[in-house]
């Protein structure tokens, strides 16, 4: 899972991997998501490392028990379960993921759009839509999202 940081100056996140023992992979990203930079790691306060690339967060079965129920906070809250409800681990329970994922089938995240991304990146929409094709080949990152999306957006919807 790719997040993205909503910070109109940078382009940066972190990528989370699931693994076969039930622990998870982290690394931090800027302007290319594929691409692990170096950070400092803190513990409770206590720097463990000044240049990780990767953090991996152990499975602990001893505390399988006390995993299926929570907490909705502000980040995980949706339209159905608000925020102080609670919510319940899906593979604990036995429950079918797709009743949960259906959220997640658009793609769409939730927040406020970013304006000024275009013009941020070092794009710019001006010109056909072949030559901003070409030049999201050639971009990578931001940039090239950001050609695409003009690209997109002047060729418009197919008429059927």
């Amino acid at each position: 899972m790719v997040l993205q940081a909503e910070d109109d100056k940078h382009t940066r996140g972190l990528v989370i991997t699931s693994n076969e023992d039930g622990s998870y992979d982290s690394y931090y990203w800027y302007d290319n998501p594929e691409k692990p930079m170096p950070i400092e790691v803190k513990i409770d306060g206590e720097s463990v490392s000044k240049n990780a690339k990767n953090v991996r967060w152990e499975y602990h079965p001893e505390l399988e028990e006390a995993a299926g129920v929570g907490i909705v906070t502000k980040q995980n809250a949706t339209k159905d379960v608000p925020v102080g409800g609670e919510y319940m681990n899906v593979k604990k329970l036995k429950l079918d993921w797709k009743e949960f994922n259906e959220n997640f089938a658009d793609g769409k995240k939730k927040g406020k759009s970013r304006p000024g991304r275009v013009k941020k990146s070092g794009a710019s929409c001006n010109g056909s839509v072949t030559s901003l094709r070409a030049k999201a080949k050639k971009a990578s990152g931001e940039k090239a999202k950001m050609y695409h999306w003009c690209a997109n957006m002047k060729s418009g919807r197919k008429k059927k």
